[in-house]
């Protein structure tokens, strides 16, 4: 992500705002960042899988200068239904293939609760709204997603006839669904906060 964003500066900033960036890598809860030294913070899509969402808002503070801004950009609980989601889950169950436990520990509930998390990790002047990510996928996009990120740890042990049994019932199951149910839709929150002056 790092070379990501390295390259997309070098492509869409002047010189002298590339200089003024710094690339480090580090965890969330303990930056290796001096106190007071950033301009902004900018969390995308990090926050769900956090273990201390509020130890990562009060490093984002430490190392934000007087007057600077946080900004979360992360999934929003809901019911949406994601027919791929559902097909796959039931396609992993009938052949005994056991998914790890997931990452993400929790989503906000609620705008409210994201927002007072925020202000309990002492921001001030703190904005929530939210939003619908919609995304168009098609049967080979999601079946490569699939086969390549969604699900490594189990599918990456199957044997080949396993696999190869998979992937034809995945096809074929997938395949039989409308192209609108291929048309992903999740809520999204976007959370801004302040550091006092």
């Amino acid at each position: 992500m790092l070379g990501i964003g390295q390259a997309e500066a070098a492509r869409s900033l002047d010189r002298s705002a590339v200089r003024r960036l710094s690339w480090v890598t580090g965890v969330a809860a303990q930056l290796p960042v001096e106190d007071g030294s950033v301009d902004i913070v900018a969390s995308s899509f990090v926050d769900q899988s956090l273990r201390s969402r509020i130890a990562a808002l009060r490093e984002a503070y430490r190392i934000l200068r007087p007057g600077a801004a946080v900004a979360v950009v992360t999934w929003l609980a809901n019911d949406l239904p994601f027919a791929p989601w559902r097909v796959s889950s039931e396609l992993l169950d009938e052949l005994h293939i056991v998914r790890p436990p997931s990452a993400e520990t929790a989503l906000f509930r609620s705008l409210p609760s994201a927002a007072s998390l925020v202000r309990r990790a002492g921001f001030r002047d703190v904005h929530a709204a939210s939003d619908v990510v919609e995304y168009q996928w098609t049967l080979d996009a999601f079946l490569h997603c699939a086969w390549e990120s969604e699900e490594p740890e189990p599918l990456d042990s199957l044997d080949d006839d396993t696999r190869s049994r998979l992937d034809r019932l995945w096809q074929k199951r997938l395949g039989l669904l409308a192209e609108d149910e291929l048309r992903y839709r999740d809520l999204v929150a976007y959370v801004t906060g302040e550091r006092p002056a």
